[in-house]
């Protein structure tokens, strides 16, 4: 939930002697795109009910590009652009900016506030070593106490946080409830080789009805802020409408605890699997187990890989430690990317104390 002071609701810019409004609704400014297409949604408005163009321009230090030019309102359903040719660009640098323009009938004209963003399509890596023995993301096998060094890496944003969780808090699409709608099961469980267990769990737009997955319990026993990262792939990656909704939900009551919703559009390519975060914080009254609830949309294929619950990210450190001795680390960058699993299993007995530092 989200509330916003100082509010107040304004009737429609311009008239004969006013000039026109324009607004960039989407993307926000100073947030990075992660992906290969461009989502952008504008609102224009003139007391007139006449608005005769609406342009779109990408500026940067050496040029200006017009991205669309409509000759009228605004699109109410945004536009996509492809920027898979654009370069990766760090927010800091402020070399991508937008605005807006619009012309009502009498010919003036208004220019939306800029809107600053950054590109990075570019997933952080790290490297896990001990004293003897270089890891990776395999297994570490040591000394009783085993002092762990992490070095990372992103050309673009810069890697900042770092999560960690237990290693078994993982629920992989066969843990997962498919919602029956009209007698007939949503989905269906396919092999799949770019999956991590080589199986998926799919909706098609051709043989599927719209409704959700439901994984099975999650419990967790210390209250606080989690991240999950569920991996999903879909078949359209240039659509502007909505293709899948995740919900992290309290089972007691059905209470909404945390939401994601993601258009075509957040996916880098088609058919290509990435891993998408969903915040949720159990010490706000949480009465039990919760769940993740996937909705497929109908409007593009969903395949659904896992799900990977982890604490809340903290700020990235070269020593990290864990309340156990097994666990499971992602490094996150700058603008949202993740790193792939970094897994610590040191090699002893499950008697011996193992201590991770």
């Amino acid at each position: 939930r989200h509330y916003y002071s100082g509010v107040t609701v304004e009737q429609p810019g311009g008239g004969s002697d006013t000039a026109p409004k324009v607004a960039l609704v989407w993307p926000w400014s100073n947030h990075y795109l992660t992906g290969n297409r461009l989502y952008v949604q504008l609102n224009t408005s003139d007391n007139s009910g006449m608005i005769n163009a609406t342009k779109v321009y990408l500026s940067t230090p050496t040029e200006t590009n017009l991205l669309i030019d409509e000759a009228g309102p605004a699109d109410s359903a945004g536009y996509v652009v492809d920027v898979s040719g654009w370069v990766d660009q760090a927010l800091i640098s402020q070399t991508l900016v937008l605005t807006a323009e619009t012309f009502d009938g009498g010919g003036q004209r208004a220019v939306s506030p800029e809107v600053v963003i950054g590109l990075d399509r570019v997933d952080p890596t790290g490297l896990l070593t001990t004293t003897t023995t270089t890891t990776g993301s395999t297994i570490i096998k040591d000394s009783l106490v085993v002092s762990l060094t992490l070095t990372t890496e992103d050309a673009t944003a810069g890697a900042t946080d770092l999560a960690l969780g237990d290693q078994d808090w993982v629920w992989e699409e066969t843990d997962f409830t498919r919602e029956e709608v009209g007698g007939q099961p949503v989905g269906e469980f396919v092999s799949d080789g770019a999956a991590w267990d080589v199986q998926a769990l799919q909706a098609t737009v051709v043989d599927d009805p719209e409704g959700s997955w439901q994984s099975s319990d999650i419990s967790l026993e210390t209250q606080q802020p989690y991240r999950a990262y569920v991996r999903l792939k879909v078949s359209s990656a240039e659509l502007a409408d909505e293709v899948v909704r995740l919900e992290m939900i309290d089972q007691e009551d059905d209470e909404l605890i945390g939401l994601r919703r993601l258009r075509g559009t957040d996916f880098r390519a088609d058919d290509l699997y990435q891993e998408f975060p969903i915040d949720f914080d159990t010490s706000t009254g949480v009465s039990g187990a919760i769940a993740l609830r996937v909705t497929f949309l109908d409007t593009a294929d969903v395949s659904l890989d896992r799900l990977l619950v982890l604490a809340y990210p903290t700020a990235l450190t070269t020593s990290p430690s864990y309340s156990t001795a097994n666990f499971r680390m992602k490094v996150i960058d700058g603008a949202g990317n993740v790193s792939g699993d970094l897994l610590v299993k040191p090699g002893y007995e499950i008697y011996l104390p193992v201590a991770i530092k």
